[in-house]
């Protein structure tokens, strides 16, 4: 079974073994600057070229594991390659390892998390409302993203404070099964409905952040992403299919209903269309952009 604790254990010996080979090259500054600056703030004084690599000594590549959302099967490498003195390129991936749930306030948490793309736990805020899980047969959500980055850091890149510029694609695809018996439309004939949900999305978004990369040893970094915004052409839909008895008239009005309330009341109008309204499916497209924030994130780097 993939460990994501192995793994990141691995990366971690592997950045000692680089740091270990280093000689002794920071000059020292006081720990607020050596954070700020980027300048190897765990090496002892000594000499005169800082750590993180003056002069491109420590190599002009980066390679990099995320560590927020490891604990949750979410595995992110970067890489990111020094071009001159204050500007790099680079290329971040994201995959998710499909996750397969049996709560329902579970699945909604996890949802949740994959609409917003952060990465912390928010099954706890739903289990009060979902307290059961009302024939909820389980789910399973998949996502990927892609973003290459062009950053100019203020000091020396790659290291200290940088204002990124990238573009990054989306993927997720979710998927859960519900079967459910209707005991009060028609009293003494319970309906029994089996239905599959489908939830699509694909998002392209170009946007810039804000964030620092300080070297803990001469070749081993932190780097934080602080803050971002970002505009977002969105492309999905959500399909409903149903394998039990055929959707009676009034859940079709009800979808309809609720279709036109969301058009008309969400901050960005008439973002959804109902492509089929039909007893065996219901198909809602959406489309639309909208700007958005990038959550903070963090990396743990090898430089060479």
């Amino acid at each position: 079974m993939f460990s994501m604790k192995r793994l990141l254990i691995a990366f971690l010996l592997l950045a000692v073994s680089f740091s270990v080979q280093a000689q002794n090259d920071y000059g020292g500054s006081g720990g607020f600057g050596q954070v700020v600056n980027g300048d190897g703030w765990l090496r002892p004084g000594g000499g005169n070229v800082r750590g993180g690599g003056g002069n491109g000594s420590a190599g002009k590549n980066v390679i990099k594991i995320r560590l927020d959302g490891l604990y949750q099967s979410k595995f992110g490498l970067g890489y990111e390659r020094v071009l001159n003195r204050k500007i790099t390129v680079g290329l971040n991936g994201f995959y998710q390892l499909p996750q397969k749930n049996t709560s329902l306030s579970e699945d909604f948490g996890l949802l949740f998390e994959t609409v917003i793309d952060n990465f912390s736990a928010e099954k706890e805020t739903f289990q009060g409302i979902f307290p059961a899980d009302y024939g909820f047969q389980g789910s399973e959500i998949n996502k990927f993203f892609i973003m290459p980055e062009v950053r100019y850091y203020f000091k020396n890149a790659p290291r200290g404070f940088f204002a990124g510029l990238y573009f990054k694609y989306r993927s997720y695809d979710y998927q859960n099964n519900l079967i459910y018996t209707d005991t009060l439309s028609t009293p003494g004939t319970p309906i029994n409905y089996d239905f599959d949900f489908n939830v699509q999305m694909n998002t392209a978004s170009a946007g810039l952040s804000l964030g620092i990369q300080t070297f803990l040893l001469k070749r081993v970094s932190l780097d934080l992403i602080l803050f971002g915004i970002q505009y977002s052409s969105n492309i999905g839909g959500i399909q409903i299919t149903t394998q039990g008895d055929q959707l009676p008239d009034f859940i079709q009005n009800d979808v309809q209903v609720g279709v036109d309330y969301l058009n008309a009341n969400l901050p960005i109008n008439d973002i959804f269309r109902l492509r089929d309204n039909t007893p065996e499916l219901i198909n809602i497209e959406s489309r639309f952009t909208s700007p958005s924030i990038r959550f903070p994130s963090i990396r743990l780097g090898i430089r060479f």
